[in-house]
Order: C-alpha cells, then sequence, then structure tokens
C-alpha cells in the first residue's frame, strides 16, 4: 500500500471544489484539465505527489479563491479563538470567585465548630464544677 503524501495543496484543491460545489471531483477535474481520473484521484488521495504544471492548470480552471476562502476561514477562526479565550477568562474569574466562597464557608463552619467545641468545653466544665460542688455539700 502506498503511503500517503502530506502535501497542503491537496486540502487547498478539496477546498476549492467543495465551495465550488463540485460534486463528482475526480471526473469533474478530469474532464476539465483533460487529464486521466486515475491520476487525479492518485492526487486527491494524496497518493501521488501533485506536479506544479497540474496544479497551476487546476488554479487557472477552477481560480484560486480558495486562499480567500481559506483566509476567510482563518479570520473566523480567529475570532472564534478570540470568543473562547474570553470565555476562558470569565470561566476562570467564577471560578476564582467560587474558591472564595468556598473558603468563606469553610471559615464560616470552623468558627460554627469552634464555636459549639467551646459551648460543649463551657457545659463539660459547669456540669463538673457541679458535681465537685455537690461532692464538697455532701461532706460538708
Amino acid at each position: 500500500m502506498p503511503k500517503e503524501l502530506n502535501d497542503s495543496r491537496i486540502e487547498k484543491m478539496k477546498l476549492i471544489l467543495t465551495k465550488k460545489g463540485i460534486r463528482f471531483p475526480i471526473a469533474g477535474v478530469a474532464k476539465d484539465l483533460k487529464v486521466d481520473a486515475a491520476l487525479v484521484s492518485n492526487y486527491l488521495s494524496g497518493k501521488k505527489q501533485i506536479s506544479d504544471k497540474f496544479f497551476n492548470k487546476f488554479l487557472e480552471v477552477y481560480g484560486s479563491e480558495g486562499d480567500k476562502v481559506i483566509e476567510v476561514e482563518n479570520q473566523d477562526l480567529n475570532k472564534t479563538i478570540g470568543l473562547l479565550v474570553e470565555e476562558i477568562a470569565k470561566l476562570r474569574s467564577e471560578v476564582n470567585v467560587l474558591n472564595q466562597t468556598i473558603d468563606l464557608i469553610l471559615a464560616e463552619q470552623t468558627k460554627s465548630a469552634l464555636s459549639i467545641v467551646s459551648a460543649t468545653r463551657r457545659q463539660a466544665v459547669q456540669m463538673e464544677a457541679s458535681q465537685i460542688l455537690a461532692e464538697l455539700r455532701k461532706k460538708l
């Protein structure tokens, strides 16, 4: 099985064909460029390196607005990335607020727990003092 080539022109060609709405690109390109369909298939599948002559002829026939399409798509992606960055910043801010709220709740719970412990100790000391007084009264 032949190794597929990584040629950015393949994606550019596919993008142009898609934007032009060509339903059967292999047959259509072969007919329009007057070349063998197997050659077009090998180029579009990455099984054969695209020749400069073929690519230039492709651009002549189908136009090079693929660059414009790619540029517009890149601009759209950059806008989307910008919006995502803003959203992430907002979420980080919300996470910070939530963390601060959790810290405050924990501090309040700790205070409450300490207050309960303190009150319980006071009651224990009072009970112990009452028992000691009761024993002293019995001895007197």
